[in-house]
């Protein structure tokens, strides 16, 4: 881990990350609704579509599963969608899951992409968690980001940062 003396810390406003737990919080009582009314509801849905055809039972666990899916990934993918970043002469460290950090060192950031219709980068790293490989799939196929948007307070400044860390490692 980093030095704590020689890094910088950029985060969001307090309105912004206080939206961001209100959102997962949100997301989480959804998901527990979607859960609650799945088993509430499945025992008599199941016995109508045992007695069904086939495909009816695979529409079934089609929708069972896309609900399921659904209730998971909401809360994930909105407890990281405001990432404070520390960066520091080794790397960076990114905070996922509201609460824990993880650092990726300078080797491991592989680019930082524009993203100008929502004002943002997209930074593309080796490696973070597997919600990081879906929230980069759009732009990156599938590897690993984080999203620094512009409301980041010092967004200039750690942009060019990296950036700057970055085109360093390339020469």
């Amino acid at each position: 881990m980093p030095d704590k003396d020689n890094e910088v810390l950029y985060t969001y406003s307090c309105v912004e990350k206080a939206g961001q737990y209100g959102a997962v919080l949100f997301s989480c009582v959804t998901a527990l609704i979607i859960v609650t009314a799945l088993s509430i509801a499945l025992p008599r849905i199941w016995a109508q579509v045992a007695s069904g055809s086939a495909m009816d039972l695979v529409s079934f666990g089609g929708g069972v599963l896309f609900c399921l899916l659904s209730a998971a990934l909401f809360p994930l993918l909105s407890s990281n969608d405001l990432p404070s970043i520390r960066i520091s002469d080794d790397g960076i460290s990114v905070q996922v899951f509201l609460f824990w950090w993880v650092f990726v060192p300078w080797e491991e950031v592989q680019e930082i992409k524009k993203r100008p219709l929502l004002r943002s980068r997209l930074v593309v790293v080796r490696w973070l968690t597997p919600i990081h490989r879906l929230i980069g799939s759009t732009a990156t196929g599938f590897r690993p980001a984080f999203v620094l948007k512009r409301s980041l307070i010092g967004f200039d400044e750690a942009v060019k940062t990296i950036e700057q860390r970055i085109a360093r490692r390339r020469d």
